[in-house]
């Protein structure tokens, strides 16, 4: 089944434009007084980074670009994809104010006037804070390093998720990273980061075991849910993290109204600068996501495509080489 089409925003790479749907939020339902105030639910914004250089790097197959630094900043690609999204994100204030109704005006409503901003620690994450988000925190919204959101580590190999810096250090490596990302003079200031969860290693040394990155994820949750009924924040974070947090966390409630964002977050990573919003319910069983639908153009892959996702074929859901090793696989010929 085919779902309604937008037309992809440029930001997004080619292989994310194969579907998209507009959902029927329930925004869009009779909703219940509790639904209309919003003291039923939670609302939480994940924004993966932008394009950084080890994902440069990783696409054109340049294993010395992926493997010569470590916590990689973003490439000239990811400064236009959060510029873009900054673009985006006034668009959708001056939406907001308009009369007319839309399926995602009140998720819309919430992202543009969040309670806070959490960001993973890794340079790439803060500097698409730095430049997508740069009105929002300009006008006061705190921005909170959180180690919990830091991507996983998957073996020693993955250096782009080995950090440099703790504490204000933190702070200069961001500013070097901004200066070179605009050729010396970044018409984008680091904002005021509350640096309390990062003042000493944050990193991971090594390849995570499961049972730490489910402590870690767990930890993730019960910060979001401390911040209580009816609040919204945004995380800006990463790939499979996020991955892993909508294929544990997702409510099987989600996939009755939008089957097909549901089985395609479970597979698919969310593209660069893409932007999710979620309803999190926490009385729900079965997983405290209930509603989990892209925004400003993000467009996901059908959970069936043998496309490229991240440098591998995803037909069985992990890497595989079954087609092709060491190369990116266009398509896939396992049945």
């Amino acid at each position: 089944q085919a779902w309604p089409r937008w037309e992809p925003p440029r930001r997004l790479s080619p292989m994310f434009a194969s579907v998209t749907e507009t959902p029927q939020s329930k925004a869009q339902e009779s909703p219940s007084d509790e639904e209309r105030d919003g003291s039923g639910v939670q609302y939480v914004y994940l924004i993966r980074h932008s394009e950084s250089r080890w994902n440069r790097a990783q696409a054109d197959s340049d294993y010395y670009g992926m493997f010569k630094e470590y916590d990689h900043g973003l490439s000239e690609t990811g400064r236009q994809q959060a510029e873009t999204l900054q673009s985006e994100l006034a668009l959708a204030e001056a939406r907001v104010k308009e009369s007319t109704p839309t399926w995602d005006r009140e998720y819309l409503q919430r992202l543009v006037t969040p309670g806070v901003v959490f960001t993973s620690p890794f340079t790439r994450a803060i500097e698409t804070a730095a430049i997508a988000l740069k009105a929002l925190l300009g006008a006061g919204v705190e921005l909170v390093v959180m180690r919990e959101a830091r991507e996983h580590r998957s073996s020693c190999l993955a250096v782009d998720s080995s950090g440099v810096a703790v504490g204000e250090e933190v702070v200069k490596r961001v500013e070097e990273e901004l200066k070179t990302l605009y050729g010396g003079e970044a018409p984008v200031d680091v904002p005021a980061l509350n640096l309390k969860d990062v003042g000493d290693e944050w990193w991971s040394p090594s390849a995570e075991p499961e049972e730490i990155i489910a402590s870690r994820q767990a930890a993730f949750l019960e910060r979001l849910r401390a911040l209580g009924p009816a609040t919204s924040a945004i995380v800006v974070g990463h790939s499979h993290f996020f991955r892993r947090l909508l294929q544990t966390e997702l409510n099987p409630k989600a996939s009755i109204t939008h089957k097909d964002i549901f089985a395609s977050l479970q597979k698919h990573v969310i593209p660069p600068c893409g932007v999710v919003g979620l309803q999190l319910d926490w009385d729900a069983s079965g997983g405290c996501i209930v509603e989990a639908v892209p925004l400003l153009g993000t467009a996901l892959l059908p959970a069936d495509s043998a496309q490229v996702d991240e440098g591998h074929c995803t037909r069985g859901g992990k890497a595989c080489t079954g087609c092709a090793t060491g190369s990116l696989v266009q398509s896939c010929t396992i049945a």
